[in-house]
């Protein structure tokens, strides 16, 4: 019997849509839920389409953990601090930012778009060993079940802890929550996915409250999914 809890479903269709003749952005929120206490250290997630060879320029809001997942080719990121990085398919890096740091996002490809996320989340939220994280869907044994990415200091629990899964039509995965009291938000990269009851389509997104364990079972061959466990409380 899966357990009941608070939930809130958000629908593809409804984000927050910011287009040019090159590039689609598409948020959560219209504005980052910086001051809303029931998204703990969530402020939001921004799903980006960049055409070739272009640069998407934009300036950190407030202080934040910047992560980017790279969903279909590379990038390449730039900020006025110095860092630089090329984040391939495959990887998720996170950049520790300053209010009003200058950041450029550029697709080196000369024919195809990319498309990556932008996860912003409150400064501190992760303590890991490197800001880069590396998952393989390749291999046989990386299929079917959530990948834990990210590795903290001294083994210790992540205040914020990221999953990503590749799975078969009709396979099913039990997460445990790291944390009792935690918030889980669960974001429907490809494929439809059921959860804890709730029919979840590509780009649709789903936060959790009050929840030990999160039941989910993939409708569609080759589906995947992000999820993060966080404190529910910033």
């Amino acid at each position: 019997m899966i357990e009941q809890c608070e939930a809130k479903i958000f629908l593809a269709k409804d984000r927050s849509i910011t287009t040019t003749g090159w590039m689609k952005s598409c948020a959560l929120f219209k504005q980052p839920a910086i001051k809303n206490s029931l998204y703990g250290n969530f402020y939001n997630v921004q799903d980006d389409v960049l055409s070739s060879r272009r640069t998407l320029n934009f300036i950190a809001e407030n202080d934040a953990d910047l992560i980017i997942l790279p969903v279909a080719g590379s990038i390449i990121y730039n900020d006025n601090y110095g860092n630089s990085a090329m984040i391939e398919g495959g990887k998720m890096q996170y950049f520790s930012v300053k209010k009003n740091t200058q950041v450029k996002i550029f697709n080196p490809y000369n024919d195809v778009f990319v498309n990556f996320l932008r996860i912003w989340l409150k400064p501190g939220s992760l303590n890991a060993i490197i800001n880069t994280a590396s998952f393989s869907f390749e291999r046989e044994n990386n299929k079917n079940k959530l990948l834990h990415l990210f590795v903290s200091y001294n083994n210790e629990q992540q205040p914020v802890n990221f999953y990503i899964g590749k799975f078969d039509g009709r396979k099913d995965v039990l997460h445990k929550v790291c944390k009792p009291g935690n918030m889980v938000f669960i974001f429907v990269i490809d494929g439809a996915f059921e959860v804890q009851y709730r029919l979840l389509e590509t780009r649709d997104a789903l936060a959790l409250w009050n929840v030990d364990k999160v039941d989910m079972e993939a409708l569609s061959n080759n589906a995947v999914v992000l999820m993060i466990d966080m404190p529910a409380t910033a």
